[in-house]
């Protein structure tokens, strides 16, 4: 504790005092201690001692999943923070295997622009690349090309079909920017290429006719996509990229617990962002599983969401429990019946359910033999291994097991937490409790282990 005077300790009067003081900064140091939950160590208070290895840093590999359907070669996420992460630190983070999450702290048009920005950076075939009409001004073609760091755009007239290809080199000796587009595009000998044309191909055009853009066109001409030496070249040079099914990079957003959460959500849906975050300081609170089920409701399969910050294992849990966490496992297994049906027909449903059983402990210890069986026969456009990937991903229950979480109220739990889940933010009115409808007997009667 620091005080703001000094003492002379010459007279007895002053080395009392000296020693009250000393006693209150006992007194407050006690108070201090008690508040304390947790040792804090810094990095200078920890040494790893390392020991014999057999690994070799080139067989090490730090894929992991940031969510459902991002993965991650780089384990490291840029913060949603406006001293962070905006699209520059979002492009260079994906390029070397990682993620960046574009803050908040801006306009939704703003936060849209900027996660487009990092779609459009770079791509194996851009899609849905910028365009001018004929008819578009120079100062036009310019503005477009510094904002989106680009350095051509194709032409193309009211139908989509490409008339020509504005580049930089075009540009370079013009100085009048009220001039249109036709009047200084490369339109004579466009170099194309069809639909379907790989990579590979693209390069070898590319390189062969000395250009940095290539439009493909479909049968009639209509652009579909443009390919970049760029692009290519960035393939090349950054191997790990964290990229989508498209080539493009992958980007998240922030969005929180506001009044414009929904508006924020679509623009930057629509902008093609692949992961959103519902960021705020205290995740463990009504407040911010409402926004989730906002969230989730206007993303569907779009764009996966996580949610933070937490700090508890309670806190976890719940959010598990809202699914705002895709988990390593998932809990597969059950079955249902309408109650008139299984009045009228009781042993049918009896001979489902040892039906099932069996075969269900069956999978389980035959999964080698059996997994080539069901997928030639129900999944013959999902390759095996995925199959057999997905099958290790996901955790079957014995009869045995099942038994015993109905019989110690687990599974009936599991059911009523999604009851709560959907009557809290479905607005479903005077919900059904689960002990009421699910009916544990028919399993535990039926079953044999």
């Amino acid at each position: 504790m620091t005080q703001a005077f000094s003492w002379n300790l010459n007279t007895q009067g002053q080395a009392k005092r000296l020693s009250f003081v000393r006693q209150i900064e006992l007194f407050a140091m006690l108070d201090f201690t008690q508040r304390i939950v947790g040792e804090g160590l810094t990095y200078d208070d920890v040494l790893l001692l390392p020991s014999y290895s057999e690994v070799l840093p080139r067989d090490v590999n730090i894929t992991g999943r940031l969510s459902r359907n991002i993965e991650l070669k780089v384990p490291i996420v840029a913060a949603a923070m406006d001293t962070v992460t905006e699209f520059e630190m979002a492009i260079a983070i994906a390029q070397n295997g990682g993620l960046g999450m574009i803050h908040k702290n801006m306009s939704i048009e703003r936060q849209a622009q900027e996660v487009r920005k990092v779609k459009r950076s770079e791509s194996g075939l851009i899609v849905d690349p910028i365009v001018l009409s004929r008819n578009a001004l120079i100062e036009e073609a310019l503005r477009l090309m510094a904002e989106n760091r680009i350095g051509g755009i194709p032409v193309v007239d009211e139908n989509r079909k490409l008339v020509g290809i504005l580049t930089n080199r075009d540009l370079r000796f013009e100085t009048d920017p009220q001039k249109p587009v036709w009047e200084v595009m490369t339109k004579e000998n466009l170099i194309t290429t069809p639909e379907g044309t790989s990579l590979r191909q693209a390069e070898g055009i590319l390189q062969e006719h000395k250009i940095e853009k290539l439009p493909v066109v479909d049968a009639e001409g209509r652009l579909v996509g443009l390919i970049t030496y760029k692009d290519i070249l960035k393939i090349k040079d950054f191997p790990m990229a964290c990229k989508d099914r498209m080539g493009r990079l992958r980007v998240g957003a922030a969005v929180g617990v506001t009044a414009d959460l929904s508006e924020r959500v679509q623009a930057l849906v629509q902008a093609g962002v692949d992961v959103l975050t519902v960021d705020t300081a205290h995740a463990h609170s009504r407040g911010v599983l409402e926004a989730l089920a906002t969230v989730k409701k206007i993303t569907g399969d779009r764009a996966d969401v996580v949610v933070g910050n937490i700090a508890t294992g309670q806190a976890a849990k719940m959010l598990v429990d809202a699914s705002a966490y895709f988990p390593k496992s998932a809990i597969v297994g059950g079955w249902a019946t309408r109650a008139d049906y299984f009045e009228k027909n009781r042993a049918v449903v009896t001979q489902v359910v040892r039906g099932w059983a069996a075969a269900n402990d069956d999978l389980i210890n035959n999964s080698a033999s059996i997994l080539p069986i069901i997928q030639a026969k129900n999944y013959e456009q999902v390759p095996l291994a995925e199959l057999q990937e997905q099958f290790k991903a996901s955790k079957y229950y014995t009869v045995a097991e099942w038994q015993k979480l109905y019989q110690d109220g687990t599974a009936v739990g599991w059911l009523q937490q999604v009851t709560d889940f959907y009557a809290r933010f479905g607005g479903i009115q005077n919900p059904v409790p689960a002990k009421t409808y699910f009916d544990t007997s028919l399993l535990l009667n039926n079953a044999k282990t």
